[in-house]
């Protein structure tokens, strides 16, 4: 969309233009208006409380606004800023999970409460959902009261965005679930949630009009979301078949069946998530059975065997494989094993997964659950103390 030239008619529009226009309040109450705007500094703004990256913004926009011998003039009597040269609204076209998350019977939990005590259980709420999303790799795009709008891939892209909402998803319910609210020394409140996710292409970017804009995603992606959640009964994460495929054996599915979801054109087949799969790795989760034949790399897996018939002899090796993601690291390991014949009992395979990269020795404290299930004997990584080391 591009704007039609003219002249700004005041400093609202121009920050606005420049997308600042959280500043105007701030600036208005120091007095500040369009014939000294232009002369404000770094430190000046500092002063006013602005936040580092927006006294950023603001000095870059002042100099390419002087750059071009364009002060700011209310009246447009002296080379006002032509719409036209204002920094054009950013979208952009991509694919996104989205995840709604709920609180359920808040309404009836809301009545009961007072204004004061409702508040304080929805900032523990959000406190603790914020904690989960962000571990997981979610931004939260907005707070709808009880409700958390939240997207995976965004800002930054995630090849594996729609694992991590549903591990999101299962996490949330868990902590959720788990707090112990307490109103006023007396009251206990226990909350669930319920959550509904999708995946799918949306445009993304600003939106909005005047001083308050808002970075939305807009499409069928985020209404199958909302109507998943809305479907979703008390401490369950209901997702769509497109999520479904993306996961692939990463989890444990429930068929829900085919559900015409209110606004959605086409009924849509719905799964509930009821856990984590006992896959091998995040490879095998992924790619299932579905593998084509191996091409190439005949020097390297010639290398890793030569390794191995070495270990076979009595040499210990160790070898290093390294690459961009997805180049094909764990395809060529899952040949090699393949091509030896490996006993799955001679094969240790263990990832540290995304959602907890502060705990590295959770993939060993997993895997040596999944080999031992029946034993009593606890590794001594497993205690929270060792867990962070």
């Amino acid at each position: 969309m591009t704007l039609q030239p003219g002249p700004l008619a005041s400093m609202t529009d121009w920050l606005a233009a420049i997308g600042l226009s959280r500043l105007e309040p701030v600036l208005r109450d120091n007095g500040i208006a369009e014939d000294v705007l232009t002369s404000l500094t770094e430190s000046d703004l500092e002063k006013l409380g602005v936040s580092m990256g927006d006294r950023k913004r603001f000095m870059r926009a002042v100099g390419e606004l002087q750059a071009r011998g364009a002060p700011l003039d209310v009246a447009g009597t002296s080379g006002a800023i032509g719409a036209s040269d204002a920094p054009p609204l950013h979208t952009e076209l991509r694919q996104l999970t989205i995840m709604f998350c709920d609180l359920v019977e808040a309404t009836a939990l809301c009545a009961r409460l007072t204004p004061e005590q409702w508040r304080q259980v929805v900032l523990a709420y959000q406190q603790a959902a914020v904690e989960v999303i962000s571990r997981c790799g979610g931004s939260v795009a907005q707070y709808l009261g009880d409700g958390l709008l939240v997207y995976f891939g965004y800002p930054q892209a995630q090849e594996d965005a729609a694992s991590r909402a549903v591990h999101a998803g299962l996490d949330l319910v868990h902590k959720i679930a788990s707090l112990e609210l307490v109103i006023d020394g007396r009251e206990q409140v226990r909350l669930q949630v319920r959550i509904g996710i999708d995946t799918g292409r949306v445009v993304i970017g600003d939106i909005g009009a005047g001083p308050r804009r808002e970075q939305l995603a807009l499409g069928d992606t985020p209404n199958i979301a909302a109507r998943l959640q809305a479907l979703a009964r008390a401490n369950t994460v209901l997702i769509s078949d497109q999520t479904r495929r993306l996961t692939g054996g990463s989890f444990t599915y429930e068929d829900q069946g085919v559900h015409a979801l209110k606004g959605v054109t086409e009924p849509r087949q719905v799964w509930r998530v009821t856990g984590l799969s006992d896959s091998a790795s995040r490879f095998d989760a992924s790619s299932g059975e579905h593998l084509s034949p191996l091409v190439g790399r005949v020097q390297e897996l010639s290398l890793l065997t030569d390794r191995w018939q070495a270990v076979l002899q009595g040499q210990g090796q160790v070898v290093v494989l390294s690459g961009e993601p997805g180049i094909g690291k764990s395809r060529m390991l899952k040949e090699l094993g393949d091509r030896l014949a490996m006993p799955a009992s001679m094969l240790c395979n263990c990832n540290v997964h995304p959602t907890r990269p502060t705990a590295p020795s959770t993939p060993l404290s997993m895997r040596w659950s999944a080999c031992c299930a029946s034993s009593p004997i606890r590794p001594p990584w497993s205690s929270s103390t060792a867990s962070t080391h």
